[in-house]
């Protein structure tokens, strides 16, 4: 319910971390489970085997830029793209940078020099299975070094949702 409105037009903004859009993630889903503020997000996220939302908004930013690097050079979209890139290539800082040094992040500089993914699907694929890789051993890493997490640490490995919550009572 709430996803949807958070990430609304991520194709355009969701290049960057949002920290204001991720408090409200987590702020809701600490309301779902009656936890205290200050419960630590990461044993919230374990409880329903959630991600940060960054992995959504990052993916459809991606999705997005793949999506105009496929368009004919006569659609106007595709023509504005390609005059931001000539900007960013010229070193002004515009969309199409923040775009680089999102794939840059990720280990995909070779895509943004070449500017061509190959076959889109896979290309988002292999985007979305990184990302969530990266934000997975993120969690691990809070779980492991948090004081408040130790036994958790000892009872669940896995990120996925706990049973008890897709159950009919």
């Amino acid at each position: 319910m709430v996803k949807p409105i958070l990430c609304y037009a991520s194709k355009i903004w969701g290049y960057e971390y949002v920290d204001m859009i991720e408090s409200v993630h987590n702020r809701f889903c600490k309301n779902i489970l009656y936890v205290r503020r200050t419960t630590d997000t990461c044993m919230v996220f374990e409880e329903f085997g959630r991600l940060p939302l960054c992995t959504t908004y990052y993916i459809n930013c991606i999705r997005y830029w793949c999506k105009l690097l496929t368009m004919p050079s006569h659609r106007y979209l595709k023509q504005c793209y390609n005059m931001l890139k000539s900007l960013d290539d010229a070193g002004r800082n515009c969309w199409p940078t923040k775009i680089r040094a999102l794939l840059y992040k990720y280990g995909f500089s070779s895509i943004i020099i070449s500017q061509d993914v190959g076959d889109v699907n896979d290309f988002i694929r292999m985007f979305k299975h990184r990302v969530v890789n990266y934000c997975t051993l993120d969690w691990q890493t809070a779980i492991e070094t948090s004081s408040r997490c130790y036994h958790d640490n000892n009872f669940k490995s896995l990120l996925t949702i706990e049973k008890y919550w897709t159950m009919d009572i």
